[in-house]
């Protein structure tokens, strides 16, 4: 019998044990702070690798929670298909990269800005504020 043959015999066998290991894990209170730690510890590596604040002229955003990660050549939907991941586990993708060039770090309104008029930061700049390049955002 192989390794897989006892382990699915084993999990056919233990089907219920396994279903309220699992739900105690998942619902307990240290295992989400837990998730939430990691989460948090991973994004803060890739933050310090990008730099810790937003690179919008002028913005100066630096609490973490109010900073993303943004792909300078607008390509992240080509590679989230090519299954770098999302969230926690896209941190943990730029990690075992060594954290690839093309990416730049921006406040969540400067996101947004960019996305919706689909344009790089200069771009938004004068589209939104009316203010030459020179005068800064």
């Amino acid at each position: 019998m192989t390794t897989k043959e006892r382990h699915l015999k084993w999990r056919n066998k233990n089907r219920e044990k396994l279903r309220e290991l699992s739900a105690q894990e998942y619902y307990s209170s240290r295992g989400q702070a837990a998730t939430r730690r990691y989460r948090l510890k991973t994004k803060a590596a890739a933050l310090a690798a990008y730099g810790t604040f937003c690179q919008a002229s002028g913005c100066g955003e630096s609490r973490s929670e109010a900073l993303c990660l943004d792909h300078i050549a607008n390509d992240g939907a080509a590679q989230r298909r090519a299954g770098c991941g999302v969230g926690a586990s896209f941190y943990v993708w730029l990690k075992k990269h060594n954290y690839p060039p093309g990416l730049q770090v921006l406040c969540h309104q400067h996101n947004f800005e960019k996305q919706s008029l689909g344009g790089s930061l200069p771009d938004i700049r004068t589209k939104v504020a009316g203010i030459p390049l020179t005068g800064g955002y």
